[in-house]
């Protein structure tokens, strides 16, 4: 069932276009190098060279974001338990070129290697097959084919999904319970996490507004189509501002850069991605997290226990304390630790139906044509 849903988000991904297990408790995320610090991106070696490699996809160890707190939670491991490590990144963001990567990884000691996000799915696919001695810790995606015919998860390699529909919900619930009612969306590249995100958002919102019985709650919709901090960004945003936003939640790698420079020039607010960003700037009051550093330590701990996870899609969710909203350093008006922990508990109530009822890019739905009662959703090209 798990392969047939991950087709159906594929299939809506295509059609989207890219223009636009349980466990135990989280830990709280890890504090990764800033940009202005030295990046140490790699230990010294051991005679064989450096067991455990990190690839980036498109962005790099400096993103604030997939592949930053990757990087740090491979690193901690690393030097925790006197384990080599080195990381790389690939020439382009393609097959061809993340293949190399892995084979230079090979050559250079690697029996573990570590991927964030969805375009690595079809080189792991092959990779899988091609290094059957080496494992792969694969986040944010399943292996797949290149034509999408295939979803075989080899034993080589343990792969991390998230429901980032659920916390995308926290981010836009919390905006509208903290007294927002002009919101926006400003997503990445449309792949599937990105897509649910944003579903999640307007769900979020939708949800909050009804409660509160408010009906003027918008959310402006746009997907940049790439990860990176870019002056066109700065501009959508900065536009978004100027038009009446009051908060932008920013999900995609780097474009957080240029949502920050827009909004610090008129007071703007961000809610942040994937990890905890609140220290790169005030004007970002919490951030719709993934704990990845718990997907990476559980996928290492395995394979240096002997039992390691491969041959599975491992599904990280509000019920098994995979993902999360960031409270401790939230900058919120009125919402408090006592109303998230109240959302908490409407998503893990299987019986209200509320976490099901949430939008994911399986429904195959543009943003306008997810269903509310309230939230009025407004796409910007």
């Amino acid at each position: 069932m798990k392969k047939i849903l991950i087709l159906i988000l594929i299939v809506a991904l295509l059609a989207v276009g890219f223009a636009g297990c349980n466990k135990a408790p989280a830990e709280e995320p890890m504090e990764p190098e800033t940009e202005a610090e030295e990046q140490k991106t790699e230990s010294e070696p051991s005679e064989d060279g450096y067991e455990i490699a990190m690839i980036t996809d498109k962005g790099d160890i400096t993103d604030v974001g997939f592949n930053q707190y990757t990087f740090a939670a491979v690193k901690e491991y690393a030097e925790a338990n006197g384990i080599s490590y080195k990381y790389y990144k690939p020439l382009d963001a393609n097959d061809a070129e993340y293949l190399a990567s892995i084979e230079l990884a090979i050559k250079g000691g690697a029996k573990i290697i570590v991927v964030p996000g969805f375009l690595w799915g079809s080189a792991i696919y092959q990779a899988q097959d091609m290094y059957p001695e080496t494992s792969f810790i694969l986040l944010d995606t399943t292996p797949y084919a290149a034509d999408f015919s295939d979803f075989t998860v080899g034993d080589n390699v343990y792969s991390v999904i998230w429901a980032e529909e659920q916390v995308g919900f926290f981010a836009g619930y919390a905006a509208v319970k903290d007294g927002y009612t002009k919101l926006a969306y400003f997503g990445g590249q449309a792949v599937p996490a990105v897509i649910k995100y944003g579903y999640g958002f307007i769900a979020g919102a939708d949800y909050a507004a009804k409660e509160m019985g408010i009906d003027d709650v918008e959310v402006k919709f746009h997907y940049t189509g790439d990860f990176i901090p870019t002056p066109k960004n700065q501009t959508t945003c900065a536009t978004m501002y100027a038009d009446g936003t009051e908060v932008i939640f920013a999900a995609g790698g780097g474009i957080t850069f240029s949502t920050i420079a827009a909004a610090e020039a008129v007071d703007g607010k961000i809610i942040g991605v994937d990890v905890d960003q609140s220290a790169l700037s005030e004007t970002i009051i919490t951030s719709a997290m993934k704990f990845l550093g718990l997907a990476v330590k559980t996928g290492l701990e395995s394979y240096y226990a002997g039992d390691f996870l491969g041959g599975v899609d491992d599904f990280y969710h509000i019920g098994n304390a995979g993902l999360g909203m960031e409270m401790e350093n939230a900058k919120f008006n009125v919402f408090t630790t006592a109303d998230y922990d109240a959302v908490v508990a409407l998503l893990k109530d299987a019986d209200n139906g509320v976490a099901a009822g949430i939008p994911t890019n399986d429904t195959h739905k543009a943003p306008t044509d997810i269903e509310t009662e309230v939230v009025k959703v407004i796409v910007v090209e």
